[in-house]
């Protein structure tokens, strides 16, 4: 049994999603996978004897270059994507649980280069021994707060006059992997996830993500929201919020 850590924010969804998605995809590869929170670290453990990011790193490469990413519709800027090699189907920006959710891109931007142009990244991290390696880009992201920007702040456009930026490819996409897997739960307003603090294997640790499994005294309720930026949206910071602050009569129903 193997295990690492990394630093994580729990506040900020790219960091919640992006472990969420780290341990998807130790589940897929390695067995006894199990994650947790504590002391400002996403804790993840598994029969894995090397650096474990980097071994999984190196399998989903392996695994998407012999199944590539299908669409759904090559002519729908927003189709859904199948990442064949990992075992999981993209469409969270169309609809979750029915409804119509978070759209990270717009205008010219497609579901396609979005999520292809993070898993073109991964090939440059093979040997990554944290989430958080950098890359400089012109491209923007929406679901790390810390990368993040609003065209309506700055003015215009970064990718449309090439200013780089620093992003965090890694954490870019396990987040999509993560969101997916694992979800959130919507109110009126806002949206919210469980950040849990105890060793639990992915099944587990989904249901309590999302909500659907109470674990009283061991989870920490977060509370988010989506703002426009430009024509698409982006994932703002986090607060921790009470439960009781979350229930009938409230924003969570």
């Amino acid at each position: 049994m193997g295990g690492m850590s990394f630093a994580t924010v729990v506040e900020n969804p790219g960091d919640f999603f992006a472990c969420m998605g780290v341990l998807y995809c130790a589940d897929r590869f390695f067995d006894n996978s199990k994650g947790h929170f504590k002391a400002g670290r996403f804790h993840l453990e598994a029969d894995c004897d090397g650096n474990m990011l980097s071994e999984i790193v190196q399998k989903v490469n392996s695994a998407m270059a012999a199944s590539p990413m299908k669409l759904d519709d090559p002519d729908d800027k927003a189709t859904p994507i199948t990442l064949r090699g990992i075992g999981l189907r993209l469409d969270f920006w169309k609809h979750f649980d029915d409804r119509p959710t978070i759209k990270l891109f717009a205008g010219q931007q497609t579901s396609s280069g979005e999520v292809g142009r993070w898993l073109g990244h991964l090939e440059k991290f093979t040997g990554a021994g944290d989430l958080r390696e950098f890359s400089v880009t012109d491209l923007a992201s929406g679901l790390d707060v810390t990368t993040s920007w609003n065209a309506l702040d700055v003015g215009f456009s970064l990718n449309e006059h090439k200013i780089k930026t620093k992003v965090y490819p890694l954490v870019e996409f396990f987040a999509y992997v993560g969101v997916q897997a694992y979800g959130w739960r919507r109110g009126s307003s806002s949206y919210y996830y469980n950040v849990w603090h105890v060793p639990l294997p992915m099944r587990i640790a989904r249901a309590v993500a999302a909500g659907a499994l109470e674990m009283p005294g061991m989870t920490t309720l977060v509370e988010f929201e989506a703002k426009k930026s430009g024509q698409k949206q982006i994932l703002k910071t986090g607060r921790e919020v009470r439960y009781e602050e979350y229930g009938p009569g409230r924003d969570g129903e």
